[in-house]
């Protein structure tokens, strides 16, 4: 378990990461399934594995300087394994106002002259939901 417990405070000290990148990791390492729960639940004893915290994190990251809509944050953190209602609380917790991430995205690619369909399409690539890109978009319009 020494050896596990190693690997796992070395992945873990270059950045924050969920439960599952870590079980993930232990278990492409060769560790059995019965060390890799000891050592987790040793981690998230000493709170060095907190997925709530992590999500927080997460959020305000992806929605502030990745500029990154709701729908794409939540996938990426559904990919990494954190829970539904861990992420709904992350959301709730924090005050993002996604209406004005997408204005700036649409201020941003409007310079290089797009249409409305490049400009909805990328919207909705970035994670953002029908509503946001169709109110930014003509936020922008109204403005010219």
């Amino acid at each position: 378990m020494n050896k596990a417990q190693n690997m796992a405070l070395r992945y873990l000290s270059y950045k924050p990461r969920t439960k599952k990148e870590l079980q993930d990791y232990l278990s492409n390492k060769g560790i059995s399934s019965l060390n890799i729960e000891e050592v987790v639940q040793k981690l998230e004893g000493y709170g060095y594995i907190n997925d709530d915290d992590y999500a927080v994190q997460f959020i305000n990251y992806h929605a502030q300087s990745k500029l990154n809509g709701p729908q794409k944050i939540r996938f990426e953190l559904f990919k990494r394994g954190v829970e539904n209602d861990k992420v709904d609380k992350a959301f709730d917790s924090l005050d993002i106002d996604f209406f004005t991430t997408a204005k700036r995205l649409v201020e941003k690619k409007q310079s290089s002259n797009k249409t409305f369909q490049q400009l909805y399409g990328f919207l909705r690539r970035r994670g953002f939901n029908h509503n946001h890109s169709m109110q930014a978009i003509k936020f922008l319009e109204k403005e010219d």
